[in-house]
């Protein structure tokens, strides 16, 4: 059965995240055999935690002065996930995208350089909702 996602709601940002988590993996893997890119970056010099995801200029404002960047978007989340305090391994569009060989999400395969990731290290406070974001992998 095909699944589409579908909310009606206020915020544009949080309809379309919302609808593309209801539609499910399907569409996401769908995605990722259309677009494959090249060069992941990845701009975190500010961020926002612990209100609605997106967190679009919502929350309490975080500088973290971050970038990261690599040939593997896989990666670069999975390194970032680690420095902002969450597991890559329970964030499912990980697990899908390096099941699926788009990259991957093994610690002991990826190398940081640069500032080491205890350096950089900022845990974020999560977003209310966020076993919906972790569900996506179960």
């Amino acid at each position: 059965m095909t699944k589409v996602g579908l909310v009606k709601g206020e915020d544009r940002f949080i309809n379309v995240f919302q609808a593309l988590v209801n539609a499910g993996e399907e569409v996401k893997q769908k995605i990722h055999g259309k677009v494959r890119p090249d060069v992941a970056v990845l701009d975190g010099f500010h961020s926002f935690e612990g209100e609605p995801v997106p967190q679009c200029a919502r929350g309490k404002k975080v500088d973290l002065k971050i970038a990261v960047a690599g040939s593997d978007f896989v990666a670069v989340d999975t390194i970032t996930a680690k420095v902002l305090g969450f597991n890559p391994q329970d964030i499912g569009y990980l697990a899908y995208s390096a099941e699926d060989g788009y990259g991957t999400w093994d610690l002991s395969e990826i190398k940081a350089v640069g500032t080491p990731i205890e350096e950089a290290r900022r845990p974020l406070k999560p977003a209310p909702r966020i076993d919906v974001l972790l569900s996506w992998g179960k």
